[in-house]
């Protein structure tokens, strides 16, 4: 009868330990990187091409709508070196849910236009730079 008692809290023990172990897990891998904290880790990608970040705003792509319009004009595109870059991009991004960042010039050309900006993709399960663009 004791060696069942034993047996059977030990069984407990390690039923209770597994639970924790797959509640755990679950929990890290659901988790998502804060907007601040993708921001953070694009701007240090930003830094690393040398562009100073205040001559720049920064438009986070809400629904990655931009990126998605941005991608369906690479996939569309009569340039084989779009496609190919669609195809890259595609790759990379497969499965992933991931943050899109915009850095614009904050001033204007004289011709209206403030593009010469850079676009940063950030896993936003891991934080891992995904694609840096510009």
């Amino acid at each position: 009868m004791n060696t069942l008692r034993i047996w059977s809290h030990a069984w407990i023990l390690a039923s209770a330990s597994v639970l924790v172990m797959l509640i755990d897990g679950t929990e890290a891998s659901s988790r998502i990187l804060l907007k601040e904290d993708a921001i953070k880790v694009a701007n240090k990608e930003v830094e690393k091409l040398g562009i100073d970040l205040q001559e720049l705003e920064i438009d986070v792509d809400r629904g990655n709508r931009k990126w998605d319009y941005y991608m369906s004009i690479l996939k569309e595109s009569g340039i084989p070196e779009s496609r190919q870059r669609y195809q890259q991009y595609q790759a990379r991004l497969q499965g992933r849910t991931f943050w899109t960042l915009f850095y614009h010039l904050k001033h204007a050309d004289s011709h209206g236009a403030r593009d010469g900006g850079v676009t940063v993709l950030i896993d936003a399960r891991s934080g891992e730079v995904l694609i840096v663009s510009w």
